[in-house]
């Protein structure tokens, strides 16, 4: 062989060995950047499904506030249906919500904590309220475990997880691939955001004892403002807390932590197992959860693509006042009357003499005469004695409030709570001077002329209070027409003892003197009283209290007749 021939091969053999070598590099850079591909559709399905989930986790937590939702009973109704819908007052709010739902389980919670605080302010005078009391903290109770049995079974959310996760796109696992539920484990519930606000205000601050009645102080560690730094607009707002045993007497409330304002929101695993009832049991029996874990599976022809958990907190950004918008109290007005009182001896004490005789609401005179009603005398005689100006002109405020004044303090202070537990609009807080405001209604002076003598005290927009007669209450609020006709369930007494003004009014008695006497002496006077009882009520039936106002003058004449 030449060498040329032998040179000839072995060019042959180089070439054959670099198409060789070509070909298999091409085939490993193809096989490596299918990988690639591969490797990046992976990564990418992953995204894709954890996106997918995040969505589907978004919409448990909105869709959770709701859509889960608890049928009350008739009787259920009756102590909440106000609180369970927002169209709790006006012409719209005849008969209120008929179901409990997250978004407003903290306001059932909170009204039956006002009636536990309403039948505790009243202590030995609580009459049956103590019972109905508790019977409204173990309704919201039996209400709020149904509502967490719903919202502890995942069954109830998978709808509204795959509502939002299968609509996301996972094709980067392949052709067909599709976002679905996985059922199991993965589904969970949390308590976060533990001793944190409720989205329910209590009206006032800690010094003003959130304008509660005065026979209770409130736990100051029951409420607390806003624990977010960052917020707007929270003013100088208290919240109740949540997850935190809310204990009045024997009853215990409970509220759900949701920080003011905050959107709902996706959460860390870490966070979220740490706050478990599993991991962190509270004394809640049934505590009612705001966090939920979700677990979704992206599936190609019937196979198994990549699984994906994710964690929300949900807040319906919702902030309500513990209220009973449905609410009212009654003011009756006795009707005025003159008392006659004599000195047949001269001396004290004054004998009281001859029926009472009432007056209205305009000046007039009365009458009365007494035999042997002074010292040596025939006849003393209260003669057409001016009386009414007491109440003339006065309105339902000052009947109660006005002169003579005696001590209004815890009248007031009952009133004024009962009048901020009508109220439900967030910030609107009733003082004093704004209770007093409503019942200086002038238009109800004309009412006690034409005879009214009972008035009720309502908010008709859950904003604004009113003091009027029954028919023009019922228009003003048809939700009145069938509650105003309860009775408290306390038991009456007197809030402001007997108080006088003495001297309101003089006048000169007609003294007769005994045959060959003289008169030596006539002087007569006129004293104005007043007496305010009040019934307490926990507002179980709509019923906040009685208030009843008692007034009268005392005529007293005194006549000295001495021998000739």
């Amino acid at each position: 062989m030449t060498a040329k021939s032998i040179r000839q091969i072995k060019a042959r053999k180089t070439s054959g060995s670099m198409i060789t070598f070509s070909t298999v590099l091409i085939l490993a850079l193809v096989i490596l950047g299918l990988g690639f591909v591969a490797l990046l559709m992976l990564m990418g399905g992953q995204s894709e499904t954890k996106n997918a989930a995040d969505s589907g986790a978004l919409n448990v937590g909105r869709r959770s506030l709701d859509d889960i939702t608890v049928p009350l009973t008739p009787s259920q109704i009756q102590l909440f249906g106000d609180v369970a819908s927002d169209e709790e007052t006006g012409a719209n709010g005849v008969i209120g919500g008929n179901q409990a739902t997250l978004r407003r389980i903290n306001r059932i919670w909170a009204k039956a904590l006002l009636m536990s605080i309403n039948a505790t302010a009243a202590g030995g005078n609580a009459g049956q309220g103590t019972g109905n009391a508790q019977s409204a903290v173990q309704n919201a109770e039996s209400i709020s475990n149904l509502l967490a049995d719903k919202l502890n079974n995942s069954n109830n959310l998978h709808g509204f997880f795959s509502e939002y996760a299968s609509a996301n796109s996972v094709r980067m696992l392949g052709q067909g691939a599709a976002m679905s539920v996985q059922p199991g484990a993965g589904w969970q519930t949390s308590l976060m955001e533990r001793a944190k606000e409720s989205n329910i205000t209590l009206a006032g601050t800690p010094g003003s004892n959130f304008n509660l009645p005065p026979g209770h102080n409130l736990n100051h560690n029951y409420a607390t403002q806003t624990t977010r730094t960052s917020v707007q607009n929270a003013g100088n707002k208290w919240f109740l807390k949540g997850y935190t045993p809310l204990t009045v007497g024997n009853n215990t409330a409970w509220q759900v932590p949701f920080l003011y304002e905050e959107k709902p929101h996706l959460v860390s695993r870490t966070m979220f197992e740490k706050s478990q009832a599993s991991a962190m049991p509270i004394s809640w029996n049934k505590p009612v959860p705001n966090a939920f874990s979700v677990h979704g599976k992206a599936i190609k022809n019937s196979t198994l693509g990549e699984q994906s958990r994710s964690w929300v907190l949900t807040n319906p950004r919702q902030t309500y006042k513990a209220s009973m918008p449905h609410s009212f109290f009654k003011i009756l007005i006795d009707e005025p009357e003159a008392r006659f009182y004599f000195y047949p001896n001269g001396i004290y004490p004054p004998v009281k003499f001859g029926a009472n005789s009432s007056y209205g609401f305009t000046p007039s005179t009365k009458s009365m005469t007494m035999p042997f009603g002074g010292v040596l005398c025939s006849s003393v005689t209260a003669s057409n004695v001016l009386v009414g100006l007491d109440v003339v002109g006065r309105t339902v405020d000052q009947l109660i409030f006005g002169a003579p004044q005696g001590n209004t303090t815890n009248i007031e202070k009952e009133l004024t709570a009962r009048c901020n537990e009508m109220i439900s609009k967030v910030g609107v807080n009733v003082s004093n001077s704004d209770m007093h405001q409503c019942l200086s209604n002038p238009a109800n002076i004309g009412f006690l002329v034409a005879g009214t003598r009972e008035f009720l005290v309502y908010s008709k927009d859950g904003s604004t209070l009113s003091c009027k007669p029954l028919p023009l209450a019922l228009a003003d609020a048809p939700w009145l027409a069938t509650i105003q006709g309860n009775n408290p369930d306390g038991t009456s007494y007197t809030i402001v003892p007997e108080a006088t003004q003495n001297f309101a009014g003089v006048h000169i008695p007609t003294v007769v003197p005994l045959p060959f006497h003289s008169i030596a002496f006539q002087l007569g006077w006129s004293n104005w009283k007043k007496e305010v009882s009040w019934q307490p009520s926990t507002g179980h039936n709509g019923d906040l209290g009685i208030v009843k106002v008692y007034r009268w003058t005392e005529v007293h004449s005194r006549g000295v007749c001495v021998p000739l």
